[in-house]
């Protein structure tokens, strides 16, 4: 009896979509038509790419704007962000997730301690749009009513102390990757960009007007031609 060949795995092309049979020789995630495309992604692939074989998470860093609660302008800082393999995905084109280093902006000595959790402001992912695409979160101490965190006065001068809901302790926003429902994984945030839609969330969160907005991509963007990490 004469074996049958393996039939070798393919798949679409990262880059225009045509069935590929070459993969990312290291994590074996994404396919390529040709060498000249594996070299053209590079530069958004490197931080995706985890070794298929063993679980050792890859240090990277990140670009995010800190919101002080001591001090009234914004300012960018660097995120120590773990790259790691979810060894059983949901879905296996997110199996690469990042994790995030923030206890250096809250105070882990405060009774309760801090509960840092994300909270996606709403509006702006292009979900539904063609392109690559993002969303904002907001990274904050959920315990900061409960544990004397200091009032958030960097909110309070950006939104002329008008901001309805009372923010306590620093928070930090990043730019976050779709598709959102499934994936945790992040790109450099922008000063420039990013901080009007910020500012728009602190003025609106805590008012009945304050809602998911799907359409917010249209008003705030949302794409660009490339989105760096």
């Amino acid at each position: 009896m004469v074996e049958s060949p393996a039939v070798k795995p393919t798949g679409p092309c990262r880059l225009c979509g045509v069935q590929a049979s070459l993969r990312c020789s290291r994590c074996k995630d994404e396919y390529y038509c040709c060498k000249e495309h594996i070299t053209s992604d590079w530069k958004r692939h490197k931080r995706l790419c985890v070794p298929a074989e063993g679980v050792d998470a890859r240090p990277i860093m990140l670009d995010a704007i800190l919101f002080p609660a001591d001090a009234s302008r914004p300012r960018m800082i660097k995120i120590p962000c773990e790259v790691r393999r979810d060894a059983e995905p949901v879905y296996p084109a997110v199996a690469i997730q990042h994790h995030l280093d923030r206890g250096e902006w809250f105070d882990v000595g405060r009774k309760p301690t801090p509960f840092v959790r994300p909270f996606m402001i709403g509006g702006g992912a292009v979900i539904n749009l063609p392109g690559p695409g993002y969303n904002l979160d907001i990274h904050y101490d959920d315990c900061f009513s409960i544990n004397g965190s200091p009032f958030n006065l960097c909110v309070q001068a950006l939104t002329r102390g008008m901001a309805p809901h009372g923010w306590a302790g620093n928070i930090i926003g990043v730019r976050h990757e779709k598709p959102l429902q499934y994936s945790v994984r992040y790109y450099n945030a922008s000063m420039q960009e990013d901080l009007p839609r910020f500012v728009d969330f602190f003025m609106q969160y805590g008012t009945d007007s304050y809602k998911y907005d799907p359409e917010a991509a249209h008003k705030w963007g949302g794409r660009m031609k490339e989105l760096e990490y």
